[in-house]
């Protein structure tokens, strides 16, 4: 059975592609069978596409999502999933984003960097721009993750007015980040403890 996208499903898409790349000659000789036994418009066109000067731009276009897009398929995935961390929703959408912009490898096509850089516009608009209402509560709340600490603002006011009732925790703030600060660092490195003061970062011997 050829998979069927759904719109919603974004790998989907990547799949029905990777399926007709790995099938594509194949679906030629099943064509060049069935136009024996009379043709069709469909079928007419089909056979235009995949005989005519696009079928090399369709190779090419095919191997480059094979080749280039393993990466986007996993992130995807585990977007899908049915439990997955909220603190790192927008590291994630961050460096998809990056990755987008620079991807470190040409282009097959023009269509395919058309679809790279629309794709990248688009992303923007939630990740840079004002389309996502949740933009900076996901930014916010990476501060309950104790890996991404030294990256962030240590400061109770940067999180009051965005994270509801985190003002219930104003007592136990400065002790949550020595807890974690101690976390991150395995309880120290060398016989050293990480205590955060405000916006700093302060070593002490065991």
């Amino acid at each position: 059975m050829l998979p069927v996208p759904v719109i919603t499903w974004w790998n989907t898409w990547f799949e029905a592609a990777l399926y007709h790349a790995k099938y594509l000659d194949h679906c030629i000789s099943f064509i060049n069978a069935e136009m024996e036994d009379g043709s069709t418009q469909q079928l007419s066109t089909l056979s235009t596409l995949l005989h005519g000067p696009q079928l090399n731009e369709l190779r090419a276009e095919l191997e480059f999502i094979a080749v280039h897009c393993e990466w986007l398929m996993k992130m995807f995935k585990s977007l899908e999933a049915r439990e997955f961390k909220d603190t790192e929703i927008y590291n994630k959408m961050a460096d998809l984003l990056s990755w987008m912009r620079n991807p470190g490898f040409p282009f097959a096509t023009s269509c395919c960097e058309d679809a790279m850089m629309n794709a990248a516009t688009k992303l923007s608009e939630y990740v840079e721009g004002v389309k996502q209402p949740a933009l900076h509560l996901f930014r916010a709340i990476r501060i309950f993750d104790p890996r991404q600490l030294p990256m962030l603002s240590h400061g109770f006011s940067a999180y009051v007015d965005i994270i509801p009732s985190v003002d219930t925790a104003a007592n136990g703030w400065q002790r949550y980040l020595d807890i974690a600060a101690r976390e991150l660092h395995g309880n120290g490195n060398n016989g050293n403890t990480t205590v955060i003061r405000g916006n700093t970062a302060v070593v002490g011997t065991n």
